[in-house]
Parts: C-alpha cells; sequence; structure tokens
C-alpha cells in the first residue's frame, strides 16, 4: 500500500511499494 502521502498545492505525490499500479489507479479516480 501506500507509505506515505505528501500533499504540495494541488499536486500529491505518493511514495508506494509493491501496490504501485493499483494505488495510481486510485488516485486517478480521486482525481
Amino acid at each position: 500500500g501506500a507509505h506515505g502521502v505528501v500533499k504540495m498545492g494541488t499536486a500529491i505525490q505518493v511514495v508506494i511499494g509493491t501496490d504501485a499500479d493499483p494505488i495510481a489507479a486510485d488516485i486517478e479516480d480521486m482525481m
């Protein structure tokens, strides 16, 4: 899962492990 989420303005940087693809898809859905 996500190890950490850093929010800077409208940009969201997610530090991820082995679940990179599903997490990225979830984030895109939230945008």
